[in-house]
């Protein structure tokens, strides 16, 4: 019986390691002289699975498509993208393009009121998996709220006046999540609540093959509704420890009733 628990044990091993995480990472791009990301670059918010290397660089013109999309561990994908936008393709004023991170930020692609539309297709998921999405505009003195919806789950976010990539309230390069709360003009990573101020959001809990991401431009200080795109990453789960117990036991159970019926 030893012997029989410990190849499950193994099979169960390999079978985890067939399904570990991996990453499908979208760079849009204004220019690809200036700001595409190199293979070696790592950018994305720290976490298991997001600050990661081997980003695609997607150039954000009004429509587009990509294929041949690879994962983060430098494997190919059967993904592919589709996109369309009102706007197209637009910048951050970044000068300094010494990281990764820099270079992900420097492009975007734009929206408006009537919006951008993201279609991913191809997917190879292991079950549930985690949509995020980086924004950051070239707003200027004002601030401008971005809709986004991915499959059946909507969320926004503001884009803080006075505050690009490496300026303003973010000079010190953070990414902060949108938390609702009183009190605008919240310093990134203050840890207070910050009036739904950020630069990415996360989309959990995504299934199947394909999913839609739009962003549509909302409330601003302006009068001009913006919802840049400026990347993307889809992170596949990594399989609970529960899930990874209870699949033993149905192996081992399995064998066992295998091995009586013999």
């Amino acid at each position: 019986m030893k012997k029989t628990i410990g190849v499950c044990a193994a099979v169960l091993w390999t079978l985890a390691v067939s399904v570990e995480a991996r990453t499908l990472s979208i760079n849009f791009v204004d220019d690809m002289a200036v700001d595409a990301m190199l293979p070696t670059d790592v950018a994305g918010v720290n976490g298991a699975g997001t600050r990661v290397a081997n980003w695609n660089n997607v150039l954000a013109d009004v429509t587009g498509s990509a294929s041949g999309l690879i994962y983060d561990d430098g494997s190919l994908s059967n993904a592919d993208i589709t996109f369309t936008s009102d706007l197209g393709r637009w910048r951050l004023p970044i000068t300094d393009l010494t990281t990764g991170d820099d270079r992900m930020w420097k492009g975007y692609l734009d929206s408006a009121g009537t919006g951008s539309t993201v279609t991913v297709s191809g997917l190879e998921p292991t079950g549930l998996y985690d949509v995020y999405v980086y924004f950051d505009g070239d707003n200027g003195g004002a601030w401008r709220v971005g809709n986004y919806t991915v499959g059946a789950i909507t969320d926004g976010g503001e884009d803080s006046e006075n505050t690009n990539w490496g300026t303003g309230q973010n000079a010190s390069k953070l990414y902060q999540l949108p938390v609702p709360g009183p009190g605008g003009n919240q310093p990134f990573g203050s840890g207070l609540t910050n009036n739904d101020e950020g630069n990415y959001l996360l989309f959990s809990g995504v299934s199947g093959s394909s999913f839609t991401l739009t962003a549509v431009g909302g409330a601003n200080s302006d009068g001009t509704p913006r919802a840049p795109i400026n990347g993307f990453q889809i992170v596949q789960a990594i399989p609970e420890p529960s899930s990874a117990g209870v699949l033993l036991l149905g192996l081992v159970g399995l064998v066992v009733r295998r091995r009586r019926a013999a």
